[in-house]
């Protein structure tokens, strides 16, 4: 099985915030493709950091974004950190084309989804799997429309196929990248 930390961070850009109960690992893959890898328990204090993480990386990215949740190993959050996510989500859910989440169990996946449809909110770019190779392929295939091709950021235009994704990513946890900007 593939872990969601396997994945290339795009140009060194990847933040970890740490508390005794939990972590958030966020990196970017891709400049409009952001990965969230929850452990542990979630805080208020998780939100902040998202938020910050945001306003520094994609607030002013231009286009659509899209946004990759991995929270198969979080174990719980509190009000805060609920609140605070559904206020975040409020704000970006005209700026992304795709919301995907790996959650644990279909109770928690019929749960969102119940929830969205009683507020009525949008739900046609959210996708909620319980699914780890659903998720991967998903983020797979975003990789490879959305990372700049090799060749372009050397400025050589040789017009072949982008790399794969799955043959970039090193299994490598974004802690083990060289140059990276965590944030504690």
């Amino acid at each position: 099985m593939r872990e969601t930390a396997g994945f290339p961070a795009w140009n060194g850009a990847s933040f970890l915030h740490q508390t005794e109960r939990g972590e958030l690992t966020m990196w970017l893959v891709a400049p409009s493709v952001l990965v969230m890898d929850y452990r542990g328990y979630s805080d208020e204090g998780f939100m902040v950091f998202v938020e910050d993480v945001w306003s520094r990386t994609l607030d002013r990215a231009p286009g659509p974004l899209r946004i990759f949740a991995d929270t198969e190993h979080q174990t719980g959050f509190d009000h805060g950190f609920r609140t605070g996510m559904g206020r975040w989500n409020q704000r970006i859910v005209a700026r992304t084309d795709t919301y995907c989440l790996l959650v644990k169990s279909r109770w928690i996946a019929m749960g969102i989804a119940l929830v969205r449809a009683t507020l009525g909110k949008p739900s046609r770019h959210v996708e909620v799997t319980t699914s780890r190779e659903r998720f991967h392929s998903r983020l797979d295939a975003a990789i490879r429309r959305h990372r700049p091709r090799l060749e372009l950021i050397k400025g050589e235009a040789s017009g072949g196929p982008a790399p794969e994704a799955s043959s970039e990513a090193s299994g490598r946890s974004p802690a083990s990248f060289g140059g990276d900007s965590r944030d504690r």
